[in-house]
């Protein structure tokens, strides 16, 4: 018995010792979560492309125009039977649920959204107290946003898909220190060359033509999208710098017609910043870049993408410009006031009819962030996309506008 109690004595001891090191191993857990929804009525007018807003030229060109592509205001329905208006209630897409963990030097996370889609999956390792190596899926370097808005469609909010500094959540190989911030990021390789349709005459036609129809392609990528941006304060101001650039190649052919190839090249640079007084906050950004929605794919304009005349193997890239400001005013941790404007235009040279085509937009909102509650949110706002005109050899296009009130609501667990 005497033995077996100094046994039983010696294992109580060890396991006192190795207890807090077993303990110090555990990983910590913590789970999250928001729904979403959006409440909204929006209201196009006639003139409003079906490029605009999901028809016709998603399926011609693949591109993505930004939140008002998702409206339930245009329907194009029977021939020349369009609606003008509609109402959206919705889960929003990107509510979520997901959990960060950390385990000594080692953290991480994963996020699902509805649908269900997985949005995020990441691993770091923080290898001193200012650097970190991330591999998975996460939003890029290329990544600052200055809005809340949320736009018609009830899409991503903070003002994605209208010209914001935003590369997306894709999976990286990335190396963050001291507000650096390099990423190597899977490359895109979306949305078709096109050129421009000239049978082009209103709402209900698309304003492109695919150029590689009647041929046999295929699309290689022998780079990844590199990604690089720089986050600093400069006194009571905030500062983003970055870019990316992204390349891939699509090689055609037919029966008749010998092996081409065409080379689709990507760049964007940002220069974004966030200031704070008192109540008030200003924040503004801007970007520069060509081809847009051939490797990026959120900016709301018609000719911000690549064009190509296939029977000549003539290609032309997309110029692009976009900035936005925006004022708020926290009255008190339950209500707040937004407003703001963003400005983007595009242009390109036709590679088939060689005139230029051009599109400026211009997108106004006024919102409140209402807290009735910790953690749950009420978000009443107001906007207009102005699509203002398609400017094609020097004829301008009435592209119309697209009107919504809305309201986000939002919970937080």
């Amino acid at each position: 018995m005497r033995k077996l109690f100094v046994l039983l004595t010696a294992v109580v001891f060890v396991l006192a010792l190795t207890l807090p090191a077993m303990a110090q191993d555990q990983s910590q857990w913590s789970f999250y979560g928001s729904v979403r929804m959006w409440t909204s009525y929006e209201k196009a007018s006639k003139e409003t492309l079906n490029d605009l807003t999901g028809s016709a030229a998603d399926t011609v060109s693949g591109m993505y125009y930004g939140p008002g592509s998702t409206s339930k205001a245009w329907d194009s329905g029977l021939s020349g039977l369009q609606d003008d208006s509609g109402l959206t209630w919705i889960l929003q897409t990107n509510s979520r649920i997901g959990a960060l963990v950390k385990y000594g030097d080692i953290s991480g996370a994963f996020e699902y959204g509805s649908g269900p889609n997985l949005r995020l999956l990441y691993g770091k390792w923080n290898f001193s107290k200012d650097g970190q190596i991330e591999i998975g899926q996460d939003y890029t370097p290329y990544f600052y946003l200055v809005s809340g808005l949320c736009g018609p469609g009830g899409g991503e909010c903070d003002g994605i898909g209208f010209g914001s500094i935003y590369g997306g959540r894709q999976p990286q190989l990335r190396l963050n220190y001291m507000g650096f911030s390099v990423a190597l990021v899977s490359p895109q390789s979306t949305g078709v060359p096109v050129y421009f349709n000239t049978a082009f005459t209103g709402p209900t036609g698309s304003s492109f033509t695919a150029s590689l129809t009647g041929y046999t392609t295929n699309t290689d990528t022998t780079l990844p999208r590199l990604e690089a941006s720089y986050n600093f304060n400069a006194g009571p101001v905030n500062i983003f710098i970055g870019g990316l650039y992204n390349q891939y190649k699509i090689n055609f052919g037919s029966a008749t017609v010998s092996k081409q190839d065409t080379t689709i090249n990507t760049y964007q640079i940002g220069l974004g910043g966030k200031y704070a007084y008192g109540p008030f906050y200003f924040n503004a950004e801007g970007q520069y870049g060509k081809n847009p929605n051939n490797g990026n794919g959120y900016a709301e304009l018609l000719p911000a993408t690549f064009m190509l005349n296939a029977g000549t193997n003539k290609s032309e890239d997309a110029e692009y410009y976009s900035g936005q400001g925006v004022i708020g005013f926290k009255l008190s941790d339950m209500i707040s006031f937004e407003g703001g404007y963003v400005y983007q235009n595009a242009k390109v040279k036709d590679p088939v009819a060689l005139f230029d085509v051009e599109e400026t937009t211009g997108v106004w909102y006024v919102q409140s962030v209402i807290s009735p509650a910790k953690n749950f949110y009420i978000v009443p706002e107001v906007g207009d996309i102005d699509y203002q005109n398609l400017k094609v050899a020097g004829d301008n296009h009435k592209l119309g506008d697209l009107l919504w009130f809305g309201i986000k609501w939002q919970i937080n667990f």
